[in-house]
């Protein structure tokens, strides 16, 4: 084996071609870094803008505590900074999701999902006036991340790099000379694939490295990172070590591995992608949830939507008895409702694109590919499930803080300093992966290597690479 290394190495230096798609990968996957990193230094930047400009309206807020009533706006300033509802309107909290480390690596559907809400209380989390951000020419090709490097452009340097790693010899003559030293061609071919699969796997863990350094991963974010890195790579090298095994051409090899490329990462994905029913009366649902539902509401007898209202929140009786002002009853009555149903046709809607892609990675076991682009996103909290799980936390704390509101509101509690400052603070989800839901996600890419190594010792024992 260590013969085998040293003449793959000299044989990598002496040809100009490896050493230099090896340098050019290692650039494209840089490129790839920044790309990432400068959209996360964009999220990370609009974040940083909206933290401070909401705790800027939070301290003007406290400075209205002591405002000077002696003048007309000074009055206005104190008396609505003691109002509940008032002082929602002049703060409006800001929730966001904090990027984790390796979102740089792994963009997923940053792109597409919001990542803040501003939860004044008629800005519902699942109504956002916020504009999609969608770019056409992006969701056709993708983001260039460090993912996309590895999944789609590594398998091709490794197609470049070994598709003639046993016809070479025949080719070059020196298969008779092989033989007649007594060496098995299966572990010459083995021992060289294993170099270049070094090779590959050294580009991709030092550009993974390098991300995961300059983004600040955790370990354990990391550690899983690059153990993905290691098992998608093996699972393209033991590909190569199937289809070699047959002894054909070159030529012919590097037809079944580009082919075997389109066929794992365009057509089995784009086949099962197609399969997924998007529910475009969604957005309408959600615009019927917030106006015709709301107008029912409004329209409601005053004394029976208080009542409705009493049935769901027994607790706050004594704040009915207390409040002469059915006009306020009923505004509070209204939000509540049109809040929670809200609330509900949202959370609905997003449980069923979770059970629809639930469906599709049932699929995963002949889409290995999607699987390790899956569990990318996963390790990056990039996937559809963690915007899900953070929406759902933010909409939660929303109706928490309007909850807290209306009760103040309708017991006539006049806002302090202290009872302001004792707002509840959001909190983050934490969406993290066990190693037993990484080794799981990993199973279809490990079944595949098991199987295309099985068949290319079945050939190499039946000697097909002689035929």
């Amino acid at each position: 084996m260590k013969n085998i290394f040293t003449y793959e190495w000299k044989l990598f230096i002496r040809n100009k071609t490896m050493p230099a798609t090896w340098l050019l990968m290692f650039g494209i996957g840089l490129y790839a870094l920044y790309y990432g990193r400068s959209f996360s230094d964009t999220q990370l930047d609009t974040i940083t803008k909206i933290d401070t400009a909401y705790q800027a309206r939070i301290q003007t807020q406290l400075q209205r505590f002591s405002a000077d009533t002696t003048t007309k706006e000074g009055m206005s300033d104190y008396r609505n900074v003691h109002d509940a509802y008032m002082n929602e309107w002049y703060t409006r909290p800001m929730v966001w999701k904090q990027p984790e480390g390796l979102q740089a690596l792994s963009l997923g559907q940053s792109d597409n999902q919001p990542f803040y809400y501003n939860l004044w209380i008629y800005n519902n989390v699942y109504n956002t006036r916020q504009p999609e951000l969608r770019n056409p020419d992006k969701l056709l090709a993708g983001n260039f991340d460090l993912s996309f490097v590895i999944i789609y452009l590594l398998p091709l340097l490794i197609i470049a790099y070994s598709y003639n790693v046993v016809s070479a010899d025949r080719e070059n003559g020196l298969a008779g000379l092989l033989n007649v030293q007594g060496v098995s061609q299966r572990a010459i071919v083995s021992g060289r694939l294993l170099f270049r699969c070094c090779t590959v796997l050294v580009l991709a863990l030092l550009l993974s490295i390098i991300g995961i350094i300059i983004n600040g991963v955790a370990m354990g974010a990391a550690a899983g990172w690059l153990g993905v890195n290691v098992l998608y790579i093996l699972f393209w090298f033991s590909l190569v070590y199937w289809l070699t095994a047959s002894g054909q051409s070159g030529a012919v090899t590097a037809v079944k591995l580009v082919s075997l490329w389109v066929v794992l990462l365009i057509m089995i994905p784009s086949l099962f992608n197609s399969l997924q029913k998007i529910n475009e009366d969604a957005k309408m649902e959600i615009a019927e949830a917030s106006r015709e539902y709301g107008g029912k509401i409004w329209d409601m007898d005053k004394q029976l939507l208080a009542d409705t209202f009493l049935l769901v929140k027994p607790e706050w009786k004594e704040y009915f008895i207390l409040k002469n002002d059915t006009n306020d009853l009923r505004s509070v009555a209204y939000t509540y409702f049109t809040v929670y149903n809200m609330n509900r046709v949202g959370r609905g809607i997003d449980s069923a694109a979770l059970q629809q892609q639930s469906r599709l990675e049932r699929f995963n076991y002949v889409n290995p590919v999607f699987a390790t682009q899956l569990l990318y996103n996963k390790l990056a909290a990039t996937e559809l499930n963690n915007f899900i799980v953070f929406r759902e936390a933010a909409s939660a704390y929303q109706q928490q803080r309007y909850e807290l509101i209306a009760q103040k509101e309708l017991s006539g509690e006049k806002l302090t300093p202290a009872s302001f400052q004792a707002y509840p603070k959001f909190v983050q989800p934490v969406t993290g992966l066990t190693a037993g839901d990484w080794f799981r996600s990993m199973i279809p890419v490990m079944c595949f290597m098991l199987i295309a190594l099985l068949l290319g010792n079945y050939y190499w024992k039946n000697n097909a690479h002689k035929k």
